[in-house]
Order: C-alpha cells, then structure tokens, then sequence
C-alpha cells in the first residue's frame, strides 16, 4: 500500500493494512479472491482488471474493489506499483467540487452549493431550513441552476449531472 485518499478510511477494519504495507480484507471470501488476483498479478498473469465484492456487515456499506494492472506508461508515474486499488461503496453520494460546477456551467458558489445539495437528495424546503434563507431565494436558485446546466427540472438535472458525480 502506497498511499490512500480520505474516503478510504472510513473502510479500516474491512479493508485490513498487514505488516508491508500489505492488503486484506476482513471478509474471507473477497479476501481469498484479492490474495489470488494479487498473486496472479506478481506472477504477470493478469492483464485485465480484476473487481471483487466485499459485502457489507453490521454497519460497514457493501463496496467493489476493482484491482487494475499497471502497465506501460503507467509505470512512469507509479514506477513502484504493480496495481492501482479502486474502492466503489454503496452510498456514494453524488457530489461535485463546487470549483468544477462553477467552471462548467458559470454557476456562482451559492449556486453550486445548492446544486450539490439537490445532488445529495435534498428537497428545495430542506436546502432551506439548513441554509437559514428564505424559500423564494432557493427556489430562484434553483431555477438559475436548471437554466445554466441546461435542464427542465431536478430530476433532469439529477440525471445528467450523476455521471460526474466522485
């Protein structure tokens, strides 16, 4: 293990950090197909990624371990690594930098803040009691958010806006 991001922690005690810097996790099965693709992968035996379900337990979500070879010109920038481990959990939210929702579509902060928070499920009236603002003011917000991001209504704007969602 080479390094992590800040959504990776909150997977400690599923995911399993031995002595090296080595992985496992704590579901024997997903931890008996890591080890083998891992072994495959030393070996030079996998040239394809690799994705191992790990179920959820207790209060831990489900998520998807993808182990991707790293190969050719990757080797440049990860010249010590021989994969590249990519977790997808279950409750991935959808939300967006507010710096890349102002760039792409010119929306304000405020804008992007409330875009965000209709990405995370929330209704114009929650957005409001969390903001402490007035309803017409969100409700304005919304509509300039619709019209810069090209969309007819929040379900649209949903939709087309998930696929950029980390």
């Amino acid at each position: 293990m080479t390094a992590t991001n800040p959504s990776f922690e909150p997977l400690l005690g599923q995911v399993i950090i031995r002595a090296g810097d080595k992985i496992a996790l704590e579901d024997d099965r997903a931890n008996s197909l890591l080890q083998k693709s891992l072994s495959e992968l030393a070996q030079d035996r996998i040239h394809d990624t690799r994705s191992i379900p790990v179920p959820g337990r207790d209060d831990n979500p489900a998520f998807i371990i993808h182990v991707l070879p790293i190969r050719r010109q990757a080797r440049d920038i990860f010249s010590r690594a021989q994969a590249m481990l990519v977790v997808t959990t279950s409750d991935r939210s959808l939300r967006i930098e507010a710096s890349l929702l102002c760039e792409l579509y010119d929306l304000t902060r405020t804008e992007a803040a409330v875009a965000n928070r209709l990405l995370e499920g929330l209704s114009i009236n929650e957005i409001v009691a969390e903001r402490g603002v007035k309803r017409e003011t969100v409700r304005t917000q919304v509509k300039q958010v619709l019209a810069k991001t090209g969309c007819q209504s929040q379900a649209d704007f949903i939709r087309r806006l998930a696929s950029l969602a980390m």
